[in-house]
Order: structure tokens, then C-alpha cells, then sequence
């Protein structure tokens, strides 16, 4: 029995290391769906990818770890079909009043760009002419760029005074009215680190700068929502009435005074292709 536990513990350092160490560097992009996924909420994927460099170091034949560095471009869309809500606001002179608004088809884009640090294990079949890989692992994904844009086609605004007990739909000048094709422009949104885990697979052709061509999904693990003040998504401002302030829905109340988003994470799939360089 002894015989046979040292045969075993003999054995398994020639089989996992048996080769000499050798290094992969690669550089790689992928695209697909990506998705700033927040609940509760109706947001759409839409177009994203990833570019990057990478470094793998082999263990054996089948096993190697690997990093580097790659940027991931998110991209998603919310629809609703009618958005509404209040907050308390002040007119030009200075009286007090409720502000109220109700949104048609209100349309909001966001897009991000994360500068991400992967760290993962890859297996793959016995060398041949093509062999099947897997990889699994995480990501640190670092935000550098989110802006979120919204359109709104039919806003309806109106301003109720408690002390009168009168709403008023008018005049235009005090920021009363219907208004049409209202929205923002690119307006920053901050979000938080993102923790992702990461998988992918697909096959490895040997003796080609084209090695790899495979399917991957990263989902994040960590709400990346950065919590601050919140707001109506349709603000009013007392020194240009007519002119209104847009705040993400994803930092922002809804009609009832609740935030409309509480959770925010990062989805993506797609294909990546993978490029030998040494």
C-alpha cells in the first residue's frame, strides 16, 4: 500500500508539470450583447464588445493560468411606455409648489467603457490540429466612461401650490406645458468597481495566429450602482423654466417616491477571437 501511495504522489507532478513551461501571448476581441442589467427595470441589451492583450503560462500541456488587460464596451436601452412623478421645486418668485410631470415613450441609452484585469484557468484537449478549450474565472473591471442620454417625445409638465390648491397646466414661460421631442443630452453616470465572473469556450487551431475562436459570458457578481442623491427623473429649474434636468432612471424615484432602480450589475455574450503572438 505504501508502495502504491508513493507511486501515485509520483506520479501526478510528471503528469500536471511534465512539460517544460512555456508562455502564450495573445491579443484578442470579442463582441456581442452587452447589457447594464438593473432590477427592477426594463432595460434591453444592445451591440458591446472587448479588445485586450493577454498572457497565458503554461503548467502542463492541458492546464495554464492567464491575465492581462482588455477594455469592454457596454451598451443598453430602457423603454416605457409612460413615466411620471413630482418633487417639490420653488417658481421665480420664489413661491413654493409641486412640480409634476408625465412622460410618453420615454426612451433613456446608457453606455459604459470598464478597463478590466482578468485572472483565469484554461483547459484544453491533447495537441492536435484543433483541440477543444475551457476557461473559467474572474474579472476587475474599473469604470472609464458611462454617459446616459434620454428622449422623451410627448412630456406633459404642470405645477400644483398647495396654498391656492390650484395645478396649473400653464403658461409655457413658468415651465407649464406640453412640450415635444424633450430630453437630455449626454449626461455623465458613475457607477462603481465591478466584480465579474467570467467563462468561455471554443477551439484552439494549432500552428495559426487565428488559434482561438470561442463564446463567452461575463456576469457581474456586484451591484455597481453608485448610491447619492436622489431625484425625479424630469427636475425643474427655477431660473430657466422652460429648460428641464434629466436624471438617470437608474438614480432616480419613481412616481411613488422609491428609487426605480435598486440593484445594477454587468451582463455580456458574445464571440471572441483570439491571436498567437509569439
Amino acid at each position: 500500500m505504501k508502495k502504491f501511495v508513493f507511486l501515485v504522489f509520483s506520479l501526478v507532478p510528471s503528469l500536471v508539470w511534465g512539460q517544460q513551461p512555456a508562455g502564450e501571448f495573445s491579443a484578442f476581441m470579442g463582441g456581442g450583447l452587452s447589457h447594464l442589467n438593473y432590477s427592477p427595470g426594463a432595460a434591453s441589451p444592445k451591440a458591446g464588445g472587448s479588445a485586450g492583450l493577454g498572457y497565458r503560462y503554461y503548467l502542463s500541456a492541458g492546464w495554464s493560468i492567464g491575465s492581462g488587460a482588455e477594455l469592454q464596451f457596454y451598451n443598453s436601452q430602457i423603454n416605457l411606455n409612460q413615466l411620471s412623478g413630482s418633487s417639490q421645486a420653488q417658481d421665480a418668485e420664489g413661491s413654493p409648489f409641486e412640480f409634476r410631470y408625465n412622460a410618453e415613450n420615454y426612451r433613456e441609452s446608457q453606455t459604459a467603457f470598464y478597463v478590466a484585469v482578468p485572472l483565469n484557468v484554461q483547459f484544453e484537449t491533447a495537441p492536435s490540429k484543433t483541440s477543444w478549450y475551457m476557461l473559467v474565472g474572474g474579472k476587475v473591471a474599473c469604470p472609464v466612461y458611462a454617459r446616459y442620454q434620454a428622449k422623451i417625445p410627448e412630456l406633459t409638465t404642470s405645477g400644483y401650490y398647495p396654498e391656492w390648491n390650484v395645478e396649473l397646466a400653464g403658461p409655457a414661460f413658468m415651465g407649464f406645458g406640453q412640450w415635444q421631442n424633450a430630453g437630455s443630452g449626454k449626461k455623465e453616470l458613475k457607477t462603481k468597481t465591478a466584480i465579474l465572473l467570467t467563462a468561455e469556450t471554443g477551439i484552439k487551431r494549432q500552428r495559426s495566429r487565428l488559434a482561438y475562436i470561442g463564446v463567452y459570458a461575463d456576469y457581474g457578481l456586484n451591484n455597481i450602482l453608485k448610491t447619492g442623491e436622489s431625484s425625479a427623473v424630469v427636475r425643474y429649474l427655477t431660473d430657466t423654466p422652460s429648460r428641464f434636468s434629466y436624471q438617470s432612471v437608474t438614480t432616480s424615484l419613481n412616481g411613488e417616491g422609491s428609487a426605480w432602480t435598486e440593484t445594477l450589475n454587468l451582463l455580456s455574450v458574445g464571440i471572441k477571437l483570439r491571436f498567437v503572438l509569439n
